[in-house]
This record gives C-alpha cells, structure tokens and sequence, in this order.
C-alpha cells in the first residue's frame, strides 16, 4: 500500500449482528484503519456485483468469526471469492474467533485465527500485528494531510481518500438522475440520502470522498486534482497553424465528458433533417460519434491523474479527431510499437481508475468493460471509418479517430460555425446540398422513424437491411426562386414537439410487479398543437392521462404516465411503443422495452407489522431457514416509517426518506394511515382520489418489494411474495381489518380464505381441536410466537418447559402498546399432542390511549408553556392544538390560502414530532431540556403567517412531570389489565411472565406501572428488551406463516389454537322493542371462540308481507344495548335476503365469524353479500 494512503479493510459478519462487528470495528479503525461493513454480508451474485470493487482493491477482509458466521454458507462463498481473485499471494483474510463455539477452521482459512473469545485484548493485539505485517496502515484519518493539485499520492489514486467532505448537490443529483434503473433499484434507491448514496457506491467514507468521488461531485476537481479537466480546441485546417477557437471544461467529471461531446459535435459536419413524424433532428455525423465517445470516455478512465501538470486533450481538425491523456494504458500486455492500432489493446482490459470506471458505466457513459473498445471498432466498420490509431510517446496516449470515407470533405471545417449560431438560437439545422435526402423507416427497437441508414439515430441499434422506406414528409415552403435544402422548414421550426425520455426501458421487470413511467411531452414551437390521444400498441401497455384533446402553448408540457404490467409476459426482452396523436401533424412516437424476469415464488409467508408509526417485515430466509428483518432503504433500520409521499401522481416513496421529506411536502404527505382504515376518508393527490385501503396498499405493496429485494441480496435469486401474514390490533373492529384485506388485495397479495378454511378443519380432524390459519393475526397472538421461540434460549428455558408441561401450562400476559393502540391479552402454552399449542384466553384494547395520543398530551403540554413566552409574536396555539375538522373549518371561515394552509400543516406536523422526540427521550433519560424553533411558534396576521424571530425555551420535562401528565392513561392501562383478567377467569397472581411489545413500554412510568399490578411476578420474569419491542410482533407473524402451510402435517411444532381464541367485540342486529327505538340484540356474544358460527331462523311472522328481510349489523365493545348515543356500538352494513325466495316463508341465516375476524352472512345456506358501512369520523388532531 503506497504512501500516504488510508489501508480499507472489509469486515464480513453475519446478518443481525451488526452490533458485534461494529465493535470490532471501532478497535481495527483504532488500529489506524478504514473499515467498511454494512449490516450483513452479501452472496451469490451479489458478492461479484457490489463486493468485487472493494475486494477488488487488494485491502485486507476481516472475519467477525461469531458461531453463526461460522456455521453458515455465505462465509465459505466470500472466502472462496476472496481468495480466487487474490494475485499478489500475501495473506488477506483475517479471521477473528469471537464465541468460543465458533468452528472457523472448518470454513478452510489458512490464517492463524485472533482469539478474542478467550481474552479479548490479547486477540486484538495479535489482529493488529497481523494487519500491520502484511497492510501497514500509515496513520488515522485525521493524521493525513490535505492533498491539491500539487500535493497528489505517489501510488494507486483509485484507492486515494482525500480529505475533501464538500461535494456539489447539483453533481450528485445529475449523476443519480442517469442512473441505469438496475442500479437506482437493486443498488442506490432513490431514498438514499447523499451521504448514504456515497458510501454504498463506494466512493466515500466517513464523508470523505475517494480521487474519484472528487472527481465525479466536486463542483471543480482540478482544485484538488489539479490536471482534472479536458481542453478542446478546433482547427479549421489540418494541422495546428490553421485557425482555431477552444474551451477547457472544468466541472465533475461526467459534466465534462457530456460537454465536451457537445463540443466536438457543434464543431464538426453533419446533415440533419427533421422529418415530419420523427421525435427529433436525426443527425449524421462526419466522424463515428459511438466511436469517439467511448474514446473520450475510456481516456477519462484509464489516464494517470497523479501526473498533476497533464490534462485530456482533444483536437479537432479538418481529417482528424486527436484524444489525448496522460500515463500509458493499464492494459496488461502492450506491444512495444508506437503506431498501433486500436485492435491491438483489445486483449486483456484493465482499468487503471476502476471506481471511476464503474460509476461511469452506471450512467451508461462507459460500456462493460472490455466492451468500449470492440464497440468503437464496430461503429466505425458501419459509419465507413477507418479504425483508430494509438500512439505512446512521453507517458502520454493518443487515439486518433478518422472521418468517414464517403464524407465530402470539402465542406469540413467551414460548416461547424454556421451550425452552432444556428442551433443556439433555434434548434433547427438544415441539410447541405451535397448531402443526400433521406427516407424514413421505423426501428424496431425504439419505434422512433428515422433516416434510412444502418442503425437508428435515437437508440442506435441496427435497422433492418430488407426494410421499405417511404419518403421523408418534410415540405418545402421556401418561396419561388429559392434553394429550399439552404433555409429551415419554417413550418418544422414552429411545431416542434419533443418527447422525454426518447425511450422507455424496463430493465430486470420482475413479471408480478407494475412499473411506472413519467413521460413529459414538451412543445418546441412558436405555436400550439393539439393533442388528440394518447395509446400503447401492447396490452401489458397503458397509459394514464387526463384532459384530452387539449391544445398544447408553444413552450408548455405536458406530462402523462406510462404503466407496464408485464404479468403475462415471457421471459426476455418485449417492445411495445406509445404514440401521442395531433390534430395537424404525424404522429410522435417513443419506444418502450421491458426485460421481463420470471421470479420464484416466494415458498414462505412474510410477517408485516402495518404499524401506525413504523412498519416491520420479516422474511423467512430460503437458505439460513432464519426469520431476518427487512430494513429501511435509507437508515437501515427495522423500523421503516409507515409515512408515504407522493412524488407525483403514479410514483411515491415511504418509509425515512418519506419522513424526511414530510414536513416541506405535507400536501403530499400521508401518515397513520392506519387510524382510519374502515373510515370513509378519501384523499386527492395531483389529479387521483385514493381511499384509506388504496393508501394503505401502496405502503404494503412497497413493503412486499423491500421484502423481495432483501431476498435477491442475500440469494442471488429473484422471488415474487404472494402471500403474507398481517398483523392487527386485538380490539380492531370487522370493518378496520375489511380494509386491511382490502389493502392486502390491492398490493397483489393473496388473502387465501378457502384455504385457510381447509387448514382449519384438517388441523381440527387431527388434534380434535379448532386452529387458527388465517392470514390475519392479532398483535398479541404474534409476540406470544416470537417470545415462546425466543424463551427457548432463556436462562429459565427449564424452569419455563417445567411450566409448560404443567396442568396449568405456562400462562402470559402480553402487554402490547403500540403507536395506535394499547392491547392487553392472556395466554397459556400447554402441550397438545406432542406439540406446543398456544391460547389466547381473552384479549382487550383501547385505541384511544395509543402512543400518539401520549405524543399528543405531551405537546399540549408544550404548547401551554410556549404560550406568552415568545416577546415579538403572539403565539396562536390553537393552530397546533385545534382537531383536524376545526381546523379545516376554520380555513373555511378565514379564507386561507393554499400557502397558510400548507405552512399551518407543516408546523403541525414539526409539533407532532418535537412532541414524539422527548417522549423518546424520557424512555432514555430522567430530564429533557427543551426549546421550541422559531418556525413553530406562529400566528396570522392580515391574511398571511407570521413567525417568531427565535426560539422559545420552555423547560425541561423530568420523569416526574410525565407521570403527572399520564395520569388518566395510566388508570385506563389498570382497568384494560382488570377487564383481560376476570375474561380469563385469571388472577394477578395466575401469571407467571409479563411480554411487552410497542415501544411505549420503554417509558419508565408506563412500565413500572404495569410492574405494580403484578406484585407476585419475578423481576426477570417482566420481559422488556428495547430490541424486540417493535419486532416481536413481525417476526411471530413470519413464524406463524413458516407454520401455517404446515398445519396439515402431522410434524408441526407449534400450533396457535382457536379454543380460548376469544372475541373482543359482540355481534349483533338491529331491532325495535319501540317504535323508532333501535335496540341492539346480540347474535354472537363477546368473548366467544372463534372461528365461530350461530344460525337464527327468520319466520313468517319476523319477515315484512314484501318478504324482503333487511338485516342491519352491528359490533359492540360494551354490553349496553342501546344503539343511539352509544360510542361502543359501531354500525357494520347490512343484507337484503328475499326470504321467500324457495316458495317457502322465512328463512334459516347463518353468521359466521371466520379465521380473520371478518363477518360473512349466508341465507339459507347462500352467500348474501354484506353491504358495508363506514365507520364513523371522529373529530380527531390527525387527518
């Protein structure tokens, strides 16, 4: 490793124990060492895809040998990698043994292995002088000096980590916005942030970007690297005495390389037409422009930047394009001749800046590699160049590039000038009379027509040879007497019309997904066109547009969407295109090419936890047989918010990247959208009206993809989730899971209910007992699985089986409390034919004391304090604290503006989280000193907002303050404790373990106050681990799902059991004791078992003489009957039955509950379709 430079260090550990390794990080970078890990290890074709660039780069690999790594099949893969691309035959793998149990030897390592499982420092130290023999490293980070143009490393500039943080935001966005679609989904998401989206492409650390991170996003790399531009001059003549006028190009690097392409072509001859029908002017180059961009490209990748007083040339004369750059190519063997030709390094491609060259070949600037050359040697063969040359002379590389030999070049040199005036200030350019006219033919790749040559000027594949070409349709409209090819169609030039982008192309489409398109039509012309349709020509093709036929201005756009639903597709490349028809003018087209993969389907359920805050998914790994959580694209974390924003009317993020986006885009904004799933609320984002079941299905359906992209990273092999277990509140009403499934449906998952129906009654026949098989599960029901798993590694794992064998089973009682809602339920594990069987004896809930309604209490609380307190500004506070529906009629009354309404919302929502981060806080720590920001304390004045001038401090919130304020929570947590217990005919002392899942439990008061309802319950029988909070609940649900196919098989394990499995609400009809005196009577009470069914007949005498039966169904948590009035009834739908229907009066109508909770009405053992309600609004601070 060369002077200077920083030595990185890949550390491998297995997935879930990022922690462990982030320990053994912070000691190897204590050694003087970069260390890169990023929460798991990848396999299969990952490993090449993304871990060969680091391998790659000679460094040492690290093994963070716990038993886990040891004993899986990924670190025999990454070794097996590591050491076939290991030339130099020193040692690079260092295996570090961290559990004593761990077997690195039979991994195959050859290394002496660092014991850190018997004494830790002393494995430490033999880790460090092992490193330090074989890669010294020469100082930390902060030792190493800044670094200009001047001041460059001696070695390997690819591997160089400068000291430069500040990168240009307008670079990074333009380089993301090229990205090829395979890397923006598999690799860099668009959720990344730029700091994130630098370290996983590999070009920074630490913020710190590489030579070639400097190169690439640096507003001015030659302030760093001080010969990192090119300079372009153009001769008029043949040689350098002619005349000559030039630019030097000096902002990031693919800046450079797009504008001195621009250069050359305003510089150089070429013919254009611009036929009517095409998409654009077809250019015809004098020189092979494929051919000379990969050369360019390729002399940006493998010149030497290190050599600081050498920039890229390009010279441009009459017969000749000259590139030249700095240090001879890194090809691996080189004749020793100076006139080559370009065939002659062809063989064995290396690229000298292998980083550049990578993200060069991202944005599709720089082909495969080994590929730029042979396509620059094929562009030429078809334009009817000569090949290039190369010359090395002087630690210096010249390519150059010939003209055409049909190419009249009498013309060259004296045109470039006029086309550029003339591009510049029209964007028309008209052919030369020796040019030929062209006919148009239709690619069959892009569809786009154009000149009939050999490959098409847009996409540039090759046109077919046996095509029939039909004459341009340009019209002259010159006036008599004058030479029509020597002006612009005028006509041309006013009614220009342009799509972007040119070409659609759906790369890896996995066949069960729908993908998206935003296309913008942009008017060029000096006048309007009309637009009269929009069509696809494939059925797996649509399009999404409004206000047709409309009259695009000269200089307006319009955009529409573009939807591929490749579902019945084959596998490989399909073309379809998309035509925008006009009233006075051809037809614009644009080609469309979707790569369609046939996934596997996915052999397991995924668990969801569709939280109200965050949402958690878990897989079931095909190869580990482990439950892994998915994470969040941007932070990494399990916890992905279940917040989503809309980009526009089709495309939309979630998860952090939503959330941190929410508060300047609240309009656009969707949060707890669980809240009213079974409300009538719709939304309208741009031009679309969503339900609440619609909103929630896009955070599922993206979900489902996180999902799916977790297991191509750690398989290598594409899958299609079909099927999942949903977790819900213990207390969610029949309409709230109605619109769970509804979303299930809506994201393509399949909610099996004929299925599950079977599963049941099979498990049934055998252990002669009712099991649950629906793809709907209680909270409660999911963490008493992923406890009961993880209870079997406890240290009273034999104390807990002793109970479990007992008479009276294991008995617990979950104490689930989560952004939403607050769920109490008891349980028993007990044996059942040899297998575990879980009961869920009683369950109860209250949504009204959810953890945002604690966030909520605690900003109130903030918000009094704020008041009076800021000297220049009257606070208002009731635009924080009003409900949403006072709010929205206050606007009304006040006639705000759009821009009011949006600032009022967003600083809502800045309350709404200040409120949530103290309470977050006070779970850590005993007192929070808060201040309120200036862009939160605001008021309206004459119409319009006004803000504070500077912050408000209001204080500090102690432990003691909280438990004050969460008083009447706290007593409702007594009574919901009480209620589960007298349903389960359970005493306090009963219980033996006390679970708690959601992470309001966190909050000292909340905990310790459950602590004191159960005197008699052990200390370390209270569980509470801040890391199974949150994703006990999805992982139980993956558990329950790896089960659920099982059940029909006599080996299952576990089984969740309906007896005991009670209902939280009542069934029941409307009925009329008095006239117009609805009264509630019960068909299936509360508390009964479930999956359950009641048959109540219907004479003659409770039928009208119509003999139309109309029944109106209800739930009701409480057991008062009435119905007006009563909050805890809630109204379902209702049927028509036609009871006479079999000649017979009355009839026999049978109300069955079934495994997901749901209602279903059959008439004389006919379906009848239940007309579903809404529930009812309430006045509630959330939208």
């Amino acid at each position: 490793m060369s002077t200077g430079n920083i030595v990185p260090v890949v550390l491998l550990h297995a997935p879930e124990e990022a922690a462990e390794a982030q320990t053994l990080a912070q000691s190897i970078g204590e050694f003087g060492y970069v260390v890169w890990h990023t929460g798991q290890v990848l396999v299969g074709d990952v490993v090449v895809k993304e871990l060969s660039e680091r391998l790659a780069l000679g460094g040492p690999v690290v093994i963070c040998g716990t038993a886990r790594a040891a004993g899986s099949k990924w670190l025999r893969k990454v070794v097996a990698h590591v050491q076939a691309v290991n030339t130099n035959g020193r040692p690079r793998i260092f295996p570090v043994r961290m559990d004593s149990d761990a077997d690195l030897e039979a991994v195959g390592l050859s290394a002496k292995i660092a014991e850190c499982s018997v004494d830790r420092r002393s494995g430490l130290d033999e880790l460090r002088k092992a490193l330090a023999h074989h890669f010294p490293a020469n100082g930390s980070a902060d030792d190493e000096p800044a670094r200009t143009g001047s001041d460059l490393p001696t070695g390997d500039f690819d591997s160089w980590l400068t000291r430069v943080v500040e990168y240009s935001n307008v670079a990074v966005r333009s380089f993301r916005e090229r990205l090829r679609p395979d890397i923006r989904e598999f690799q860099l998401p668009d959720t990344l942030d730029a700091d994130t989206f630098l370290a996983k492409a590999n070009l920074a650390v630490n913020r710190r970007l590489y030579g070639a991170g400097v190169l690439l996003f640096s507003a001015a790399p030659a302030t760093t690297v001080g010969s990192a531009y090119i300079q372009c001059v153009h001769y008029s003549g043949p040689d350098r005495t002619a005349g000559q006028d030039g630019r030097e190009f000096v902002g990031p690097i693919m800046t450079q390389l797009l504008d001195a392409m621009t250069f050359i072509e305003n510089r150089i001859d070429k013919t254009d037409t611009i036929p009517l029908g095409s998409v654009a002017a077809q250019p015809e180059f004098q020189f092979p422009m494929v051919c000379l961009r990969e050369l360019l490209a390729n002399a940006l990748c493998h010149r030497d930047y290190l050599e600081s007083k050498r920039h890229t040339h390009v010279r441009i004369f009459q017969d000749k394009i000259e590139i030249v750059s700095p240090g001879r190519w890194a090809a691996r063997s080189i004749p020793e001749r100076l006139d080559l030709q370009l065939a002659d390094l062809m063989s064995e491609p290396v690229a000298r800046n292998e980083r550049l060259s990578s993200a060069l070949r991202w944005v599709r600037l720089v082909e495969t590699q080994g590929s730029g050359i042979p396509n620059a040697l094929i562009d030429c063969a078809e334009r009817g160049a000569p090949p290039p040359t190369v010359m090395f002379a002087d630690e210096m590389v010249k390519v150059t590039i010939f003209p055409r030999r049909d190419w009249d070049t009498a013309t060259i040199g004296r045109r470039g000038v006029q086309l550029e005036a003339s591009a510049n200030s029209r964007n028309v350019i008209t052919a030369p009379k020796t040019a030929p006219a062209h006919d148009l033919i239709q690619c069959e790749v892009c569809y786009s027509e154009v000149p009939h040559n050999d490959r098409c000027a847009v996409c540039l594949a090759p046109l077919p040879t046996n095509a029939v070409a039909r004459p341009s349709r340009v019209e002259s409209t010159a006036p008599i007497g004058e030479d029509p090819d020597q002006r612009p169609s005028e006509e041309a030039a006013r009614r220009t019309l342009s799509m972007l982008p040119a070409a659609i192309h759906y790369a890896r489409a996995l066949s069960g997904h729908d993908y998206y398109e935003t296309v913008r039509i942009e008017n060029r012309g000096m006048v309007g066109v009309e637009i009269i349709g929009i069509e696809s020509n494939q059925p797996w093709l649509s399009v999404l547009a409004n206000s047709i036929p409309f009259i695009l201005g000269a200089s307006e756009t319009y955009t529409f969407a573009v939807v591929c639903r490749p579902h019945s597709l084959t596998s490989g490349a399909h073309r379809g295109a998309v035509t925008v028809h006009t009233r006075d003018r051809a037809a614009v087209t644009i080609g469309v090419v979707v790569d369609v993969i046939q996934p596997r389907p996915y052999p397991d359920y995924v668990g969801i936890d569709f939280g109200t805050t965050n949402s958690v998914v878990a897989v079931l790994n095909p190869q580990t047989h482990r439950v892994e959580l998915v994470q969040d694209e941007l932070s990494g974390s399990h916890l992905i918010p279940s917040v989503l924003v809309f980009e526009d009317a089709y495309t939309y993020k979630i998860g952090q990247a939503a959330r941190n986006e929410a508060d300047i885009a609240s309009e656009r904004t969707v949060r707890s959208i669980k809240r009213i799933l079974g409300h009538s609320h719709e939304r309208q984002f741009f031009d679309r009206v969503f339900s609440a079941s619609e909103l929630a299905s896009l955070i599922i359906r993206k979900l489902i993809q996180l999902a799916e992209k977790k297991l191509y990273r750690d398989t290598g092999t594409y899958y299609s989730i079909q099927r999942a277990i949903i977790t819900v509140p213990a207390n969610f009403f029949d309409l709230q899971i109605c619109g769970v499934l509804d979303a299930c449906r809506a994201a393509g998952l399949d909610i099996e209910e004929e299925s599950a129906r079977r599963a049941v009654r099979a498990a049934q026949a055998r252990l002669g007992e009712a099991t649950n098989a629906g793809v709907i599960l209680d909270e409660p029901a999911a963490a008493v699985l992923y406890y009961i798993d993880f209870l079997r590694q406890h240290e009273n794992s034999a104390e807990i089986f002793s109970a479990i064998d007992s008479n009276d089973g294991l008995r617990l009682l979950v104490f689930d409390y989560g952004g939403g809602t607050l769920d109490v339920s008891t349980a028993v594990v007990s044996r059942a034919g040899g297998s575990l069987a879980i009961r869920i004896l009683a369950n109860v809930g209250d949504n009204s004391i959810g953890g945002d309604v604690i966030d909520l209490i605690l900003m109130n609380d903030l918000l009094r304090r704020c008041v009076g307190r800021s000297e220049h500004l009257a606070f208002d506070s009731a635009l924080i604290a009003l409900s949403y529906k006072e709010l929205a009629e206050r606007k009304e009354r006040d006639h705000w503006t759009s821009a009011v309404w949006m600032e009022i919302l967003r600083a809502r929502s800045r309350w709404k989280d200040l409120a949530e981060a103290v309470k977050v806080e006070l779970g850590r720590q005993e007192q929070v000193e808060i201040e309120i920001p200036s862009a939160m304390v605001l008021r309206i004045v004459d119409g319009s907002t006004r803000f504070a001038t500077e912050p408000v401090k209001v204080g500090s919130m102690d432990q003691s303050t909280l438990r004050n304020l969460l008083q009447p929570v706290l007593g409702k947590c007594s009574t919901l404790v009480a209620t589960v217990l007298n349903l389960a005919n359970l005493r306090d002392s009963d219980i033996d373990y006390i679970l708690h899942t959601g992470r309001q439990s966190l909050l000292p008061t909340v905990r310790e106050h459950v602590r004191g309802l159960f005197p008699s319950v052990k200390p370390s029988c209270d569980l509470l681990e801040e890391e199974h909070l949150k994703v006990c609940v999805a992982k139980g649900a993956a558990l329950y799902g790896s089960m659920r196919d099982r059940l029909m098989s006599p080996d299952a394990r576990v089984y969740l059991m309906d007896e005991g499995r009670s209902l939280p609400h009542s069934y029941g009809v409307e009925t009329f004791e008095e006239a117009f005196v609805p009264k509630y009577d019960v068909i299936i009470p509360r508390g009964s078992k479930y999956p359950i069914q009641v048959m109540r007949h219907y004479g003659r005498e409770m039928v009208p003489d119509s003999g139309q039966l109309n029944l109106r169904f209800y739930q009701n948590i409480g057991m008062r009957s009435s119905i007006i009035g009563n909050s805890e009834v809630k109204f379902l739908g209702e049927i028509m039955i036609d009871a006479d229907a079999d000649g017979q009066p009355g009839c026999d109508v049978r109300f069955v509950v079934g495994a997901n909770r749901t209602l279903e009405v059959f008439a004389d053992d006919m379906p009848v379709v239940v007309q579903r309600a809404n529930l009812q609004d309430e006045d509630a601070w959330w939208r």
